[in-house]
């Protein structure tokens, strides 16, 4: 950033490099649409779930555990099967893993462990519906849908980039619209973000929608008109 005089340091696709992102913005201020703080929190699953779960947003139910004791402890207060297993600080999916029984749960968690930075790891509930990726800018007066796209997946992408295709328009998104830009203005308030884009994953599935998770960056998806 130094050698190079630049103006700004941006991201895109990856929910990862915000941290990277506002802490040299700051560090050489830069200007940047979330600070280090808030970049550090939106990137940790962990944080976030539990701040969506505290905030009444819709998501699946969740338990964490913060180290591999944490999880030897209460690895019998699961939800029921199945279940998503996943490191609390990777993206593109990486470490994700759907386990339906405990003979699969203890090799996906300790590869959720290993892959984790922190050491974290959450176990969610399987939601099963359609995915979506919603493109929101955050304005002092509330949010903007700026699309949505329904997101399709190798079945088995273990060496592969996760996400093949979105498919813009979505069939039938009309009825998901209100609920929708509520939990977008949810999302937004609870997290304190504004003037910033936010990118939600979630779920639609009989007029419910629950929220994977989201990140403060631009979407980087191509679209394929259906």
């Amino acid at each position: 950033a130094l050698s190079e005089s630049v103006d700004i340091v941006t991201t895109a696709c990856t929910d990862q490099a915000s941290l990277t992102v506002s802490s040299v913005s700051e560090r050489f201020e830069l200007p940047t649409y979330i600070s280090a703080e808030t970049a550090m929190n939106v990137t940790n699953k962990m944080y976030m779930k539990k701040r969506l779960i505290e905030k009444n947003i819709p998501t699946a139910q969740s338990i964490f555990f913060d180290s591999e004791y944490s999880w030897k402890e209460n690895k019998y207060k699961l939800p029921d099967f199945p279940l998503v297993i996943k490191p609390c600080d990777c993206n593109s999916s990486k470490g994700v893993t759907v386990v339906n029984n405990y003979n699969e749960l203890n090799s996906a968690v300790e590869n959720a462990f290993l892959l984790s930075r922190c050491g974290s790891v959450i176990a969610e509930k399987f939601v099963d519906g359609r995915e979506i990726s919603i493109d929101v800018w955050a304005g002092k007066n509330g949010v903007e849908i700026l699309s949505v796209s329904e997101t399709e997946k190798l079945p088995d992408s273990e060496n592969y980039f996760t996400i093949y295709k979105s498919v813009y328009p979505v069939a039938d998104i009309e009825r998901y619209n209100d609920k929708i830009i509520s939990a977008a203005n949810d999302i937004s308030t609870a997290f304190g973000l504004s003037d910033c884009p936010i990118l939600i994953q979630a779920l639609i599935n009989d007029d419910e929608i629950f929220i994977i998770e989201f990140n403060v960056h631009m979407g980087g998806t191509k679209y394929m008109m259906s």
